[in-house]
Formats: C-alpha cells, structure tokens, sequence
C-alpha cells in the first residue's frame, strides 16, 4: 500500500507541474481492482470482465457468414483466456471458407 500511495503521489506532483487538471468525480483512487478496456485487474492478476463473458453466451446463433464473423471477432479477443481457444474455434473458422456455411 505504501508503494501505491508513493505512485500515486508522484502522480498527482508531475500533473500539477505541467499544470494538468483531473475532475475528481471521474477519478478512482485506492481502489483493489481496476476496469480496463473489458478486463478487471487486481493484485491476482488479469481476468475477464463477467459482462464480457455474458455478451459471449447470450450472443444469438449465427445465421450467416457475417454474424460468425462477429462472434469469433468477439471470441477472439478473449481467446487468452480460454484453454485450447484454437481447437474451439477450428470448426467456426472453417465455415469461414466458401461454402462453409450452409
């Protein structure tokens, strides 16, 4: 926590040398776990964001090329997440090729 409080200090000094303001309402200091780009990060590390996961399953079945596109576009991003993501999606990807999708 002390190291924490230190950054976080030397932080707050460089923006107010160069004169840059924060609205604190938008700010969140001292939290455990932080939101970032879809993925909660805490001292345990990197996980997925459960809303994530929840788009994942509720996404409605493909109907045609397009909607796997953008379902394994989704899939994908997480894919370091998920164990033997490529074996997963070896089949999706292969109703990419012409014909693929019937």
């Amino acid at each position: 926590m002390d190291e924490h409080m230190q950054h976080l200090d030397l932080v707050l000094c460089i923006l107010e040398e160069y004169h840059f303001y924060i609205k604190t309402f938008k700010c969140a200091f001292v939290q455990e776990e932080l939101e970032y780009l879809g993925h909660i990060e805490s001292d345990d590390g990197v996980r997925v964001n459960s809303h994530k996961i929840e788009a994942m399953t509720d996404w409605p079945l493909p109907k045609d090329v397009s909607a796997l596109r953008g379902f394994l576009g989704l899939t994908g991003y997480y894919r370091q997440f998920v164990r033997d993501y490529s074996l997963i999606a070896k089949l999706l990807t292969s109703m990419l090729k012409k014909d693929g999708f019937e």
